[in-house]
């Protein structure tokens, strides 16, 4: 048997020792899948590295986790599209997801990029697609597997839909976002136009979160992707105490989600309106798909920008009733709306139920909600020790993982700074600052930071000397002492 149909063969019979419903349903807790407009590297590969420490051995000790990004030889550099000041979608850094697209049993990353949007001959700017080499390097195979992009880039995902065992790649872009068919040989198709997931029903968006899960359980995976802003007939540029400067989200008016049903012969149906989860105005950033009352259907979390959070319970019978202000999630403790702009999902007290996290914008703090197991979610910020850590922080991507391997989530959070300047010349790099957060008591939900850090890996990374507004690409690895 040649090694691509050995590899195809042991995918397969892992799809049939843990096949997708007992996966998908009551989890004790869940790794959802969402996409941040600025998700960091350095958390995924974080989860990547403890992954690895665990499998080896059982660590006692602190864990320190040490930048690798140049040896592992990862060269990715996100391109913004304008050297002066950005419009809205340019504001955001680029979209990050891992999979083991080949089967060889290492996770691969896909980064996804920016374009030049003003025509000025810039061809460098492509995503990328580095295989693990399974010796602590990646390398470049972008061009031959055929996954470059097509547009202004956000946000990507990996799904396999069509269930023959290798996963296919979503990205989500400005206008037509595209769906990648995986071909089993390192190579992928262009299939966004036959499956009919371009995301062009309600006009032309800037998407950016988007899930796949099965929400009919059916077994086979639908696609939901979020809507951010019409920028069209929008404006570029805003003036705000007298300096010009992106505008906010209030500047423009909220695009629709879409779901796509699939129909299992590589075609989706837009059931956007029948699934009755059609909001013309959402400002959506990030979404995540889990069962958070345990009845064996997988649910719908949304993030929107300046908007109630959305949350819809899964009907069972193909539609879903939004309970966001039901279950008192759609709006923080205090009755405000949220820059929300990362979701993640786990079960940080582990009593069986799905808790929430969402990041939000500097000043606001960010939010963790406690799942009553009765249908309502408690904000818990205060008394988890998250509200006074995060004030004075923009924070984007982040979640939930255990990171020292003592069976209790942990959290970490990637923040970023954002200065309004009036020229192109005083438009200053941020510098970005990690919070992690662990647990200090078993029985409780008190955490307290262990980590906070303006380190070189943003100062030092390409994306600062070319002024980038947002996150630098950063790998690590952990070791103990």
């Amino acid at each position: 048997m040649s090694s691509a149909g050995s590899r195809r063969q042991r995918v397969r019979e892992n799809i049939q020792r843990f096949p997708p419903k007992d996966v998908h349903f009551r989890p004790k807790f869940a790794i959802v899948s969402f996409v941040s407009p600025c998700l960091v590297l350095l958390s995924l590969a974080m989860l990547m590295a403890i992954a690895r420490v665990h499998a080896q051995t059982a660590q006692v000790g602190p864990i320190h986790f040490t930048n690798v990004t140049t040896a592992a030889g990862i060269k990715f550099v996100h391109f913004r599209g304008n050297d002066g000041i950005p419009i809205n979608r340019e504001i955001f850094g680029p979209g990050v997801c891992l999979a083991d697209y080949n089967g060889d049993g290492y996770q691969d990353i896909y980064f996804v990029n920016g374009r030049d949007l003003y025509r000025r001959g810039i061809a460098a700017a492509r995503n990328a697609l580095y295989r693990n080499n399974g010796d602590g390097t990646f390398t470049d195979v972008t061009e031959t597997a055929g996954v470059a992009g097509t547009g202004y880039g956000l946000g990507c995902i990996w799904g396999d839909y069509d269930n023959d065992g290798f996963p296919d790649l979503y990205v989500t872009q400005y206008g037509r976002n595209v769906l990648y068919h995986n071909n089993e040989d390192g190579t992928f198709t262009d299939v966004t136009d036959k499956a009919g997931v371009a995301g062009l029903e309600f006009g032309t968006q800037f998407h950016s979160g988007a899930t796949f899960f099965d929400y009919d359980r059916d077994g086979r995976l639908d696609l939901y992707v979020g809507g951010y802003v019409a920028l069209e007939n929008g404006p570029r540029y805003c003036n705000i105490s007298g300096v010009k400067t992106s505008c906010p989200p209030e500047a423009y008016k909220g695009t629709a989600d879409i779901l796509y049903h699939n129909n299992g012969d590589g075609t989706f149906t837009n059931v956007t309106k029948a699934a009755k989860i059609y909001e013309p105005q959402g400002k959506n950033l990030a979404v995540g798909a889990a069962d958070y009352d345990n009845d064996g259907w997988p649910d719908l979390f949304v993030a929107n920008d300046g908007l109630n959070a959305y949350l819809y319970r899964n009907q069972r019978n193909g539609t879903f009733d939004e309970v966001g202000v039901i279950s008192g999630m759609a709006l923080t403790v205090r009755g405000n709306t949220m820059a929300a702009m990362c979701i993640s999902l786990g079960d940080y007290d582990n009593d069986g139920w799905l808790d929430l996290f969402i990041t939000d914008f500097q000043k606001n703090s960010d939010h963790l909600w406690h799942n009553d197991g009765k249908g309502s979610f408690d904000e818990v910020s205060d008394q988890a020790g998250i509200t006074v850590p995060t004030r004075d922080v923009l924070s984007f991507g982040g979640g939930f993982f255990d990171y020292d391997n003592d069976g209790w989530l942990d959290l970490f959070i990637a923040n970023r700074s954002f200065t309004t300047m009036g020229s192109a010349s005083s438009w200053r790099p941020p510098r970005l600052r990690a919070l992690a957060l662990r647990r200090l008591t078993w029985g409780g939900a008190l955490l307290s930071p262990i980590l906070t850090t303006t380190d070189s890996w943003t100062w030092s990374s390409p994306i600062t000397e070319t002024r980038r507004c947002c996150c630098a690409t950063a790998a690590a690895t952990a070791t103990t002492l």
